[in-house]
């Protein structure tokens, strides 16, 4: 019976803790300044501190790497304050190292910019500008270039080789929704 009480504690526990997650990650969103909407004064350093608050709870999820590259990003955003750019650059760094972005690929992408794999390949070239550009580091950027181009390049091969492999369309019938042109975008 005592066992049932702490196990039952602990859910509820645990539905809190990412209860406080969800909040203040819809806090931070709310006050980046590259988030919608756009009528809503934004505060930097408060999104900063949010998604710090957040990420610093522990929640291991895929949207962790979102949430990662926005910390990153407003991080690095912060002109005249190198410590901060390092750090966000520390982000950047620790999102190539934790997650591997194969394990988000999709053969159908949805839309580009919402694609956990195609943040990751954009977080590797970001990572690898910051070295050459803010920290005049171009030994230091060119592996992770090289990184994000061989995520690219391994993503295409595997799209190309799913979609070889997919059956072919059903036949669709004449008109402005079928017909020769359909057929020749699809080959």
């Amino acid at each position: 019976m005592l066992m049932m009480i702490v196990l039952v504690s602990s859910i509820a526990g645990a539905g809190e803790h990412s209860s406080t997650f969800q909040q203040l990650i819809q806090q931070a969103q709310h006050a980046d300044p590259w988030s919608l909407p756009r009528d809503v004064a934004k505060d930097k350093t408060k999104a900063i501190t949010l998604y710090r608050q957040a990420l610093a709870l522990g929640e291991e999820s895929p949207k962790d790497i979102s949430h990662m590259a926005q910390l990153g990003g407003l991080l690095l955003s912060m002109d005249g304050q190198p410590e901060l750019q390092r750090e966000g650059l520390a982000v950047y760094e620790e999102v190539l190292t934790k997650f591997n972005y194969m394990d988000y690929y999709l053969a159908h992408p949805r839309y580009f910019a919402e694609e956990l794999q195609y943040r990751m390949i954009s977080i590797a070239i970001h990572t690898g500008e910051t070295h050459q550009y803010l920290l005049n580091d171009a030994e230091t950027a060119r592996p992770y270039y090289f990184k994000g181009m061989e995520m690219l390049n391994e993503t295409y091969q595997r799209r190309r080789e799913d979609w070889r492999n997919e059956p072919a369309p059903k036949q669709r019938g004449t008109g402005i929704f079928g017909g020769e042109i359909v057929e020749g975008k699809w080959r």
